[in-house]
């Protein structure tokens, strides 16, 4: 499951030297995130005083899905930023939000494994029964056409829908790219 997740990172970073030049890998040194989960876009920060950092957030209970955090911080060196209470995404407020939060919904997140059938068909083998591991909403939670494509492909797709989705909603909305 691990190895998707290395692929998954690589792969973007790829994409995004491509696509969005104006982000830039960074290593944050923060325990949970691994390395190649955060980028950075510090193009503004002379003007607007704020940085843009973009962050995959793996679950650590549900290995394979994720979603991405994004922070207007006012530091180019860290996302670390006060909670000022809710507010709505903007170009120059400091604050974190996950992705969701930038096209209307609470939780937004991603799948490259099956999450529920890896866990069924581990106590399968162990001659035990599945537990019930709370399948998360599917409109919450992007999948690719099918689980039974190739690694690289499920990866493909994942990066396609998350380009388009910073495109149109995140990018759109901090006046960046």
């Amino acid at each position: 499951m691990a190895k998707i997740q290395q692929l998954f990172l690589r792969k973007a970073k790829e994409a995004w030297q491509r696509e969005f030049p104006f982000l830039r890998p960074v290593d944050l040194k923060i325990n949970r995130l691994p390395k190649g989960a955060s980028f950075l876009c510090d193009n503004y920060f002379a003007t607007r005083r704020v940085a843009y950092f973009l962050t995959f957030e793996f679950n650590p209970r549900r290995v394979g899905e994720f979603t991405i955090s994004v922070t207007v911080s006012p530091s180019a060196t860290s996302p670390m930023v006060e909670s000022t209470g809710p507010f709505k995404p903007s170009p120059t407020q400091p604050g974190s939000y996950l992705i969701g939060a930038y096209f209307g919904r609470p939780m937004y997140g991603w799948a490259l494994i099956n999450v529920e059938e890896e866990t069924a068909a581990f106590f399968r083998s162990i001659g035990e029964a599945p537990p019930n591991v709370g399948m998360v909403s599917r409109q919450d939670l992007w999948r690719p056409v099918s689980f039974d494509l190739p690694p690289e492909e499920i990866v493909k797709q994942a990066i396609a829908d998350i380009n388009q989705k910073l495109r149109q909603f995140v990018f759109s909305i901090l006046q960046i790219g």
